[in-house]
């Protein structure tokens, strides 16, 4: 696993999903292997790639170590699918993931997170958040922004969060279909 290998294979994997990213060319895929990645830095996704998981999204896991580490997307075309993201923590205005972009995000569980001063979790103001879980994440509101022409759809959210959607400065932003435990 060191960061010189050339990722194109299972047995040769990049050491870090940051180095993928870097590495990966528009209409690439980085592949997450089943397995907890514990990340040492952002992860920024500012080129049209897929970045997914190999398995379900409770076997690929993302882990911020409560460091201070968040996922931004802020580029279109790109699609975040399969994975768990989980201890991230963010002291900023926006969330643990960022949708910025307009680009999918799809099938992935937000749990255990704690993004302090953040709003929410997920955080979007542009693009497709669907058929998301979040769940025990502790913020100043803990479900889903969706604020421009972002869409929600179909995601479900534990009894613990609420589904927080507001709309600024916007009448674009839409939500169907989602479902609160509560």
């Amino acid at each position: 696993d060191s960061a010189e290998t050339s990722g194109t294979d299972k047995s040769a994997p990049f050491a870090t999903i940051t180095n993928a990213i870097a590495k990966a060319e528009a209409d690439d895929t980085v592949m997450l292997l089943k397995g907890t990645h514990k990340i040492t830095s952002n992860i920024a996704v500012n080129k049209a790639i897929i970045v997914c998981g190999e398995g379900r999204n409770d076997e690929v896991i993302i882990d911020g170590q409560s460091q201070g580490y968040d996922i931004k997307v802020s580029v279109g075309g790109a699609l975040l699918h399969s994975f768990s993201f989980i201890n991230m923590f963010k002291g900023s205005s926006s969330g643990a993931i960022e949708l910025a972009g307009v680009s999918v995000v799809s099938n992935l569980v937000a749990r255990n997170n704690n993004v302090g001063g953040a709003r929410f979790p997920i955080y979007a103001t542009k693009g497709l958040v669907t058929h998301c879980w979040v769940t025990n994440n502790t913020a100043a509101q803990t479900g889903c922004y969706v604020s421009g022409t972002a869409i929600l759809e179909n995601c479900y959210f534990a009894a613990e969060d609420e589904i927080n959607t507001e709309i600024l400065n916007s009448i674009n932003s839409t939500t169907v279909g989602n479902f609160d435990k509560d």
